[in-house]
């Protein structure tokens, strides 16, 4: 069900087994969000961030293998980014103490 309350702020309802709750209770517990609403809406956000840099860097990833049959340093270095960005956003949920 979603719900809107404002503008900018909608409520919707999920419905979740004891373990997603559990989990969801102890991302928010270790990632300071404070609430499950924002952990939920900042994992939303981070996933859907990740995709999009995804696409933009495989395109490029396709674009080098198909003009020259390797990757180009731009590329390789596009990807370690990549990887330094997603890591960072994902740790944020990290569970472990």
């Amino acid at each position: 069900m979603v719900k809107r309350l404002s503008e900018e702020e909608y409520k919707i309802t999920v419905t979740l087994s004891r373990k997603g709750l559990d989990t969801l209770d102890t991302l928010k517990e270790k990632s300071g969000f404070g609430s499950r609403g924002r952990t939920i809406e900042e994992a939303i956000l981070s996933v859907s961030e990740i995709v999009e840099m995804s696409k933009q860097l495989f395109s490029q990833y396709t674009t080098d293998l198909q003009t020259q049959s390797t990757m180009t340093e731009t590329t390789k270095i596009a990807i370690l980014g990549w990887f330094i960005v997603a890591l960072t956003k994902l740790s944020r949920f990290s569970t472990s103490t």
